[in-house]
């Protein structure tokens, strides 16, 4: 058992403190990204309460917000995109710009004419836009797990 101490003890420990320290940086780097996620959906929750996940304003109200977070979505997520894996970036630019469009023609009004004139739902200007717009958001979150 001496030999093996003796080899021990030979060792050089300048490996040891480099895998140590990229482990240390690896977990760092882990603990921000959990930080920049959880803040980038605190934002996008806080900025769409009382329309995601369950809708409760009503439609002026929410075309109202919706237009309004489009500005502090994107500062948002250009701040997380810095966390975001190089191999989902374009796919996440994509998914921002995604939301930003839907969010600037969405109308909130077009789910209440739905219930006035159900014949017309199959039309496309009367579609439900809130599946549509759920699933931006949906999309934006799933960068943030």
């Amino acid at each position: 058992m001496s030999w093996l101490n003796e080899f021990i003890y030979s060792l050089p420990t300048w490996p040891f403190t480099i895998i140590a320290a990229l482990i240390a940086m690896l977990v760092a780097l882990y603990i921000f990204r959990l930080k920049a996620a959880r803040h980038f959906r605190l934002i996008i929750y806080t900025e769409l309460k009382g329309i995601y996940p369950e809708p409760r304003i009503t439609a002026d109200q929410a075309n109202a917000q919706i237009r309004q977070s489009i500005k502090e979505i994107e500062s948002a997520s250009s701040e997380f995109k810095r966390f975001v894996t190089f191999y989902r970036k374009r796919a996440f630019d994509a998914t921002v710009r995604k939301y930003c469009k839907t969010a600037k023609e969405i109308d909130w009004n077009k789910h209440t004419q739905r219930g006035w004139f159900p014949s017309m739902n199959h039309l496309p200007q009367c579609q439900d836009p809130k599946p549509d717009f759920f699933n931006c958001i949906e999309e934006l979150l799933n960068f943030a797990k």
